[in-house]
């Protein structure tokens, strides 16, 4: 057909790597326990669990249709279909008191970190599905010296996400074992 143009696009991205949820807080200190208490590359999760997985497809395709001088169809439509994947540790606060409390004041005032810290699993599985459609008519008239355009359409759209976790992990709720 003349006056007709079909364009289309995709983009595929692919990141892994090893998540870093932070350190604990020497609150005797107000300061993060790599700022004194542990080398600042101290990594505190399990190396051989823990990662981070995202995956993200997207593409489109675009319909332009100039049928008449006065008359222009288009069509824009688009899907993407995404994955975050990801088992992460986060350090926490184990308590107060005991063997393993954080923070030691029997021997140095004010408080110094102990060295031990709750691991506390994170994990999540999230597939995200979009589809995307955006039909428009565009039309172009006089009315005297009067030049108008007038354009109708619509978006037709869906969205699918699914929020899940891995289980076997200490969970959000609860706290792992100390380390």
């Amino acid at each position: 057909l003349e006056n007709l143009s079909v364009t289309a696009d995709y983009s595929y991205t692919f990141l892994y790597g090893l998540p870093d949820f932070g350190v604990p807080y020497n609150a005797g200190a107000r300061r993060p326990v790599t700022d004194g208490d542990v080398p600042r590359d101290t990594f505190y999760g399990a190396v051989n669990r823990d990662f981070i997985r995202s995956v993200q497809g997207q593409g489109g395709v675009n319909i332009n249709w100039a049928v008449t001088d006065w008359l222009t169809l288009e069509n824009s439509f688009r899907t993407s279909h995404s994955l975050l994947n990801y088992i992460g540790t986060i350090p926490e606060d184990p308590g107060p008191t005991g063997a393993t409390a954080p923070y030691s004041s029997r021997t140095t005032t004010p408080p110094r970190f102990s060295g031990y810290t709750q691991l506390n699993a994170q994990s999540r599985y999230e597939p995200v599905t979009v589809l995307v459609d955006q039909p428009q008519a565009t039309f172009f008239f006089e009315t005297g010296p009067i030049r108008h355009t007038a354009v109708a359409g619509g978006e037709f759209s869906s969205e699918h996400v699914s929020f899940q976790g891995y289980t076997g992990l200490t969970s959000e709720l609860t706290t792992g074992a100390t380390a």
